[in-house]
């Protein structure tokens, strides 16, 4: 099973660095200082995530758990997870979430 997801890792970089290469023949600078801060809020935001959401997983006893007990604790770690990052994007003042408001009120 690890293999699967470390080749799904390396296709996706691979196929990330090829788009770039490409991308150059109509834009001269594809990863500007914008970009970066985009990537830098990203990962400051997957890693306040990870740390709010960490200490609930280690509570629960996965082994114990009924397929619906699973799929509910799925649920709600979605939800809360996606609404952390979804409150620190407003906080931040992420470019990318007035852009997601912006397509879904239009």
């Amino acid at each position: 099973m690890a293999g699967l997801a470390w080749s799904t890792a390396f296709c996706a970089m691979w196929q990330t660095f090829l788009l770039i290469r490409a991308i150059r023949r109509y834009v001269k600078l594809p990863i500007d200082d914008a970009v970066l801060g985009s990537w830098f809020r990203s990962a400051v935001l997957s890693v306040l995530m990870g740390l709010v959401l960490y200490p609930v997983i280690q509570r629960v006893d996965m082994t114990a758990l009924t397929r619906i007990e699973s799929a509910g604790l799925l649920l709600f770690l979605v939800a809360v997870g996606g609404g952390i990052y979804l409150a620190g994007a407003w906080l931040v003042k992420a470019p990318e979430l007035r852009w997601l408001l912006k397509r879904s009120a239009g």
